[in-house]
């Protein structure tokens, strides 16, 4: 039932224009039509009535506003606009903004008017994210017109698979459209200047031997300092190159892991040890401590003498904990225990990496 009133909802959408009453030029028009064809016109009337009656209008379903829906659903649209004054003939860039959640995809009508500017370009982007999906819909518009122009609000309608109708609105955009040639002097052509006769020194000869001599005195200068350098300046022995930091290496480490899960019970073991040893590391070259070689609770003690922000002792105690339970309880945990504990060790590492301006 869901299925066939979204496609009833879509068809009535698609073909909204064609239930539209006609305006009262379009009336006048058909009569005039009537007329020269030496019809009457109240004839003409009836025919049409004849065939409204054979074809009824479809009933459009009513749009609800989207930005009265509840917040956890609730989608925003944004407009932007790069430049509010051009010059004429030049360019726009207007941007919207739509953020929903993936059942209510807003989609553009087919004939989108931006009223005195004209369309030259136009790109859409779809970005997904935790819940929510954001549509970016960016349009090159040209300005052909002096004044202010108006870029009228912007319909968006999504039709949900329960077949319910919501619309979005952009905001409305005012461009001011100058004329760039107003104020220019146009330069008075100059007579033309009389001949005059200049005699120079020929020195081509003079500089292209200069420039010979230049040339071999460089190349002997720089053949000397060659030959001499390594005498003068002895090699100094090379630095080792500088660690690397603690984030990048337990990132690499923990993407080997989650690409290997545990399959068994002895690799499970094996697993969550290299997990601790990983995270140990990790904390060791953060937090400037021997984590390696403490237990975990000797680990909780040296945090609480650091500043750490992102993390709580709380959290880090029961990762800890967990990755214990299974290397000296023989705790078995599940596959989804696993994919916890590692998307844990993860935001262990994100979140203090961010929080200590890296």
């Amino acid at each position: 039932m869901r299925v066939t009133a979204f496609i009833a909802a879509s068809a009535a959408l698609l073909f909204a224009p064609a239930a539209l009453p006609q305006s009262p030029d379009a009336s006048g028009q058909a009569d005039a039509k009537a007329e020269a064809a030496g019809e009457p016109q109240d004839e003409a009337e009836g025919d049409i009535d004849e065939e409204e009656e054979a074809a009824p209008a479809p009933v459009l379903p009513q749009a609800t506003p989207a930005l009265g829906l509840p917040a956890a659903i609730r989608p925003s649209i944004t407009t932007k606009i790069d430049k509010k004054r051009i010059g004429l003939g030049e360019t726009v860039n207007l941007e919207i903004i739509v953020r929903h959640k993936p059942d209510q995809p807003y989609h553009l009508p087919q004939n989108v008017g931006f009223g005195q500017l004209s369309l030259v370009s136009k790109d859409a982007r779809t970005l997904k994210e935790k819940g929510w999906i954001t549509d970016t819909y960016r349009f090159t518009l040209i300005a052909l017109e002096l004044g202010y122009l108006e870029v009228p609000p912007l319909r968006l309608a999504a039709v949900t698979p329960a077949g319910e109708i919501f619309s979005l609105e952009s905001g409305r955009v005012v461009i001011q459209v100058t004329d760039p040639t107003s104020g220019q002097v146009s330069p008075r052509i100059k007579d033309v200047a009389p001949v005059v006769k200049v005699y120079e020194k020929n020195y081509i000869l003079l500089y292209g031997l200069g420039i010979v001599l230049g040339v071999l005195a460089v190349i002997a200068l720089v053949w000397y300092l060659a030959r001499n350098w390594e005498r003068w300046h002895p090699r100094a022995p090379l630095a080792p190159p500088p660690p690397r930091p603690p984030e990048v290496v337990a990132w690499e480490k923990l993407k080997v892991l989650r690409e290997h899960p545990p399959m068994d019970d002895e690799t499970k073991k094996k697993w969550y040890i290299d997990l601790s040893e990983v995270m140990r590391e990790y904390l060791a070259n953060r937090f400037d401590f021997d984590a390696l070689e403490s237990t975990s609770e000797e680990i909780i003690e040296a945090m609480k003498m650091r500043k750490t922000v992102g993390i709580t002792q709380a959290e880090l105690w029961k990762f800890l904990v967990g990755c214990d339970m299974v290397k000296f309880a023989k705790y078995k945990p599940g596959g989804e225990e696993d994919k916890e504990m590692m998307d844990e060790a993860m935001r262990i590492v994100e979140v203090t990496t961010a929080r200590q301006g890296i």
